[in-house]
């Protein structure tokens, strides 16, 4: 039996996690969503400084601890990477606009892919959507001749707010796990250019019980026709070991049926990088279908509830201890066919009382003792 406890995060500085694929020559894009394998590689260096670190390390690889990506979390609401395979018409989005669904029938001319942002969620025949707060910083590199190459860095704005997982079988090593919430449970930091004031998050760990993330999209009951939704990239391997993106008699298997038919789907994909800090180098690439991605699949035979919230634990394909491969069995999808955009709630100003004696008049000047 897997255990959850939920992360919620606010990046007290700006967070840049550079994202490869869509970086280029003179510029670096960030990551919209703190990675669960940074976070994993945060709680391993942390780790390492204690004796007990190499009798701990195989429970990072083995399953025993999972660590999932942490996304945007906004007015409280914890939010998915937005969903794919969604058109509309070139009119403008006032309030509430009609979309057509791909994944029920053939788009009509004339209709682009919906902007949907980079986060959403799903309240009844609507999908509601929002985007990051972004910036960015420009530098000018010196090099040895007086040429002066100028470079620009994405960042996400400081002040807002993730939620993230991770989950702890019930046989792990009890010191293992506490050690692993006490790093949890500070303040963490991660991503780029950590010595240069960026990256510095408050965290919060709360314990879920009996609950699991992302209940409200993992919805579907007994059926033999489903929707599978991707909340992280994945890929799966072929029977021979070789990358092959979704590997449909594997995932029949798994759900305990013998075949299992592809119908449409509404997918993305793009090339995954990752470095390696201990050993300073990178670590193999895998083209990967793209968070949001949905597919239509459709089984030989019933599959009970219970089957699908194995998967759903379990996470399909590689490096699921790391944050990819989180599914949901979603109900209901193709009756999606709004969309409309978030409101955010303005943040109160903090007022803090102070004495008479301790206000300062316009005009002082005022200095650090």
């Amino acid at each position: 039996m897997n255990n959850y406890w939920k992360i919620r995060l606010k990046n007290m500085d700006p967070l840049r996690i550079a994202d490869d694929k869509s970086s280029q020559h003179g510029q670096t894009d960030t990551l919209r969503y703190i990675p669960g394998s940074a976070l994993r590689g945060y709680v391993m260096s942390e780790l390492a400084k204690q004796a007990e670190f190499e009798t701990w390390k195989p429970a990072f690889f083995n399953g025993q601890i999972r660590f999932m990506n942490a996304y945007l979390t906004v007015n409280g609401k914890e939010l998915i990477p937005s969903l794919k395979g969604f058109f509309e018409d070139k009119t403008p989005c006032i309030d509430k606009k009609e979309i057509q669904n791909v994944i029920e029938k053939d788009v009509e001319p004339g209709y682009k892919r919906a902007s949907l942002g980079s986060y959403c969620y799903v309240e009844g025949d609507c999908i509601c959507y929002t985007g990051l707060e972004l910036s960015e910083d420009i530098n000018i590199n010196m090099g040895r001749t007086s040429e002066r190459n100028v470079f620009r860095s994405q960042y996400l704005r400081k002040g807002q707010n993730f939620t993230g997982y991770v989950s702890m079988t019930d046989d792990i090593d009890v010191e293992l796990r506490e050690a692993v919430l006490e790093v949890l449970s500070k303040e963490i930091r991660v991503g780029n250019r950590r010595s240069g004031g960026y990256g510095t998050c408050c965290t919060v760990l709360e314990a879920m019980n009996e609950a699991v993330p992302y209940g409200e999209v993992r919805t579907q009951k007994s059926s033999k026709e489903f929707y599978l939704v991707l909340l992280s990239n994945l890929v799966m391997r072929s029977e021979i070991g070789e990358l092959c993106g979704l590997n449909l008699d594997e995932l029949a298997e798994r759900l305990g049926c013998d075949k299992l038919e592809l119908k449409r789907c509404a997918t993305s994909t793009a090339q995954i990088y990752g470095y390696n800090r201990i050993w300073k180098g990178t670590i193999p690439s895998a083209n990967m279908y793209e968070a949001g991605s949905v597919f239509s699949l459709t089984a030989d035979q019933e599959i009970p509830e219970e089957n699908f919230r194995r998967v759903e634990t379990e996470g399909l394909g590689i490096r699921t201890a790391e944050g990819f491969g989180q599914v949901a069995f979603m109900e209901g999808f193709g009756q999606i066919i709004y969309k409309k955009p978030m409101e955010k709630a303005v943040e109160q100003v903090e007022i803090i009382q102070t004495s008479e004696k301790s206000k300062i008049h316009a005009g002082e000047d005022c200095r650090l003792a």
